[in-house]
């Protein structure tokens, strides 16, 4: 009988062994938001806080709350490796992918949370489990077809003369000299369709040229990429560019770069980029744009522009808008009947996985001649409370430019409680450009800061006040820069 029982004690642990070693490894998705007060160290000595680790094979992984992936001893808490992977990444597991033929490997796995599916749900990054070396992806797409492209000369900018987006191809000098007297009223095609300024410094930019060279319309074209009224954007530029027998193909991206002062400091551009390339006249031209906007997420390379052969001269300024400088009045696109819509996102009720509310938008409209929706009217955003509808900003639109008072609240909202109001801003708009007063509130409605823009930058005197309405502080612009800070202590005296 002991026998028998040992027979099948040693049975069931071949099973569990069993079941162990096929067992899928472990997972996790971090959510929105986390707390944490859990340190690891990294190679070069600085702590970083992790939320919740995953172990597999004796080596534990973390995603640090400053874009990290770390992994350290389970048993000793040694930190092995430690890659800078960005924010884009939520989710971290394990998988063993097969780097050469017959030759595996165990890889840390990331994958974006469920929520940014839209934003590369189906993408994956991997690291070697015990180096932390990046591996090559299973998911991984391919290079287009074709040769890779280098165009002969191109510019990128943020000072266009026109407020909507459009692009083209110039194939004959006559319409470039057009281009440049329709836009500038200059007919010298040497006198600049574009303000070329300065990059600033850091955001890897070039400084442009000022005018494109000499150009043989016989061999080559002018591509023009703009993308009218725009905010904190540099340039449209070329990533990457492929020609095969039926195509050239040519992925771009917008340049973006943040900004601090008053109201976050946002500065309005109206971007554009400018290519010289090969003339082809049976290959389609096709442009595909960066449509990732999550910080540290891979490229989503989406088709915008498809040009199947070059067209007539005649017609090839026909998608050309006029000149609209900026902060004046837009004018509707010829023919358009200006037949206002009215729309409002239905209400949406809340979900136990919801970590914020539901919100939405109410806004009057007209579609446009190349049926692109353009705001008209009244604009406003919203969350849903309990019983009420709380906004969040609201203001006036101008044929699809922000134009008067634009006001946004901020404040704590529970998805089953009262709202509780932290603050009130408002600023003003004049076609698109901010220009007029700015004034912030306090809970209480109290003013606690006042100033004003001028062409879309910080200009004259701004002043912080405290609860009880006394001024705290003050600073003053020039054509949005600090020029004098009167509040700020004196420098020490050199000795």
């Amino acid at each position: 009988m002991p026998r028998l029982i040992r027979v099948v004690l040693c049975a069931a642990s071949f099973a569990a062994a069993a079941w162990a070693a096929e067992a899928p490894p472990p997972s996790l998705e971090l959510p929105d938001s986390i707390s944490s007060s859990t340190w690891v160290t990294l190679r070069n000595g600085t702590q970083e806080a992790v939320g919740e680790g995953i172990e597999w094979q004796g080596v534990k992984v973390y995603l640090g709350l400053t874009c990290h992936l770390i992994a350290t001893d389970a048993q000793t808490g040694k930190t092995l490796w430690d890659a800078d992977v960005g924010a884009f990444w939520r989710r971290v597991g394990f998988r063993e992918l097969e780097t050469r033929p017959g030759e595996k490997k165990w890889a840390v796995e990331l994958r974006p949370g469920k929520r940014d599916a839209a934003q590369g749900g189906g993408l994956a990054q991997y690291h070697d489990l015990r180096t932390g070396e990046k591996l090559a992806s299973p998911e991984q797409a391919q290079a287009p077809s074709g040769q890779p492209l280098k165009p002969r000369w191109s510019a990128s900018g943020a000072d266009a003369a026109v407020a909507r987006p459009f692009t083209l191809v110039v194939s004959t000098q006559e319409n470039l000299d057009a281009l440049w007297k329709r836009l500038y009223g200059a007919p010298d095609v040497r006198a600049g369709i574009f303000d070329h300024r300065p990059a600033r410094p850091g955001d890897g930019l070039a400084k442009p040229a000022a005018r494109p060279p000499e150009t043989d319309f016989a061999k080559e074209v002018l591509l023009v990429i703009c993308k009218g009224n725009s905010m904190n954007c540099d340039g449209i530029l070329l990533k990457e560019a492929y020609e095969d027998d039926t195509r050239i193909l040519l992925r771009m991206a917008r340049s973006s770069f943040q900004t601090a002062g008053p109201f976050g400091g946002g500065v309005n551009t109206r971007p554009y980029g400018l290519l010289l390339l090969p003339r082809r006249e049976t290959k389609a031209l096709v442009i595909e744009m960066n449509q990732q906007r999550l910080i540290g997420g891979p490229p989503l390379w989406r088709e915008v522009y498809r040009l199947p052969r070059l067209g007539g001269a005649r017609t090839e300024l026909a998608a050309l808008p006029e000149a609209q400088p900026a902060g004046v009045a837009p004018k509707p696109a010829p023919g358009t009947e200006v037949r206002l819509l009215h729309y409002k996102t239905p209400r949406q009720e809340p979900r136990e996985s919801d970590f914020f509310p539901r919100g939405g938008e109410e806004y009057d409209y007209y579609v446009g001649p190349d049926l692109k929706k353009l705001l008209h009217g009244p604009y406003r955003c919203f969350l849903w409370g309990k019983d009420e509808e709380v906004p969040e900003y609201e203001g006036m639109y101008e044929h699809g430019i922000p134009h008067g008072t634009w006001t946004q609240w901020q404040g704590d909202l529970c998805l089953n409680g009262p709202t509780r109001r932290t603050g009130e801003f408002t600023i003003t708009y004049r076609y698109g450009l901010l220009h007029g007063p700015a004034k912030e509130f306090d809970r209480n409605g109290q003013l606690a800061s006042s100033g004003e823009f001028a062409e879309g930058k910080a200009q004259g005197v701004w002043t912080w006040f405290d609860e009880k309405g006394q001024k705290v502080h003050e600073r003053k612009y020039e054509n949005g820069r600090l020029v004098e800070d009167p509040s700020a202590p004196a420098s020490p005296a050199q000795p």
